[in-house]
């Protein structure tokens, strides 16, 4: 069963970023709306991500192949910005290296994804979810995510420099999140494997 973007989350990123120019990870449906979009049988893995960017991919087996793929494209340039709704994973490489380009994050509340078969939003994702964004409108991001949890800013001198190859997110802080994730995650999912880096 696929599981779908809470559509007020989609709708935050549009105004963050000004439109979705590419969803690589999608439904033949596009509910995000994106411009460019590629699903299961179209394989975003081996397209580019040109402009602006959102991606949630599947939270379980294969995470890591889809961000690997993220910072590639920022790295390339041709992602512009990007907005990526992903499970809490501060402790896996592909985590340190988006955020070191200049990333804000947020900590939503637990949130309702939309059923794919029912269209119903309702019941909560089991795990932690953390929202991504690098690019040059962290003002605008921090405007509009706001309502849904914490949000933290990168550094100020780095704001201005994306994409930069420095961390920008305190360590203790990561760690602490980290911690109280996996605490979570195990409560609920014993035999649930960590994605690692």
């Amino acid at each position: 069963m696929e599981w779908y973007t809470p559509p007020e989350i989609i709708e935050a990123a549009r105004r963050v970023m000004g439109a979705i120019d590419c969803d690589p990870c999608t439904s033949i449906s596009n509910h995000t709306g994106a411009k460019t979009f590629y699903t299961a049988d179209t394989d975003g893995l081996d397209k580019p991500w040109r402009g602006r960017v959102w991606l949630n991919p599947p939270y379980g087996q294969g995470l890591a192949r889809w961000m690997h793929r993220a910072n590639r494209e920022l790295s390339m340039g041709r992602t512009r910005q990007i907005i990526c709704l992903i499970p809490v994973r501060t402790g896996a490489g592909w985590f340190h290296t988006l955020c070191g380009k200049g990333a804000s994050l947020c900590f939503p509340r637990p949130l309702k994804f939309v059923n794919g078969l029912t269209g119903e939003q309702k019941g909560t994702a089991l795990m932690p979810s953390v929202i991504v964004y690098v690019g040059p409108r962290h003002k605008e991001f921090a405007q509009q995510f706001a309502q849904f949890g914490l949000v933290t800013p990168p550094l100020p001198e780095l704001e201005q420099q994306h994409p930069v190859q420095h961390n920008v997110v305190d360590r203790e802080c990561l760690a602490q999140i980290a911690q109280d994730s996996f605490r979570s995650i195990e409560m609920l999912h014993p035999d649930v494997p960590d994605e690692g880096s």
